[in-house]
């Protein structure tokens, strides 16, 4: 957080470089793709 002068810490990681970031939202999109088809397979 920018001056925060309480807490700090890395809520979902640590600081990656923009090609590590990339592929962790990316991965999350699949991810996230990948329950909402079973979710409506399921219904």
């Amino acid at each position: 957080m920018a001056k925060c002068d309480v807490i700090q810490g890395y809520y979902f990681s640590k600081p990656l470089p923009p090609e590590e970031f990339n592929a962790l939202i990316e991965k999350d999109i699949e991810v996230r793709k990948e329950l909402k088809e079973k979710e409506e397979q399921a219904r």
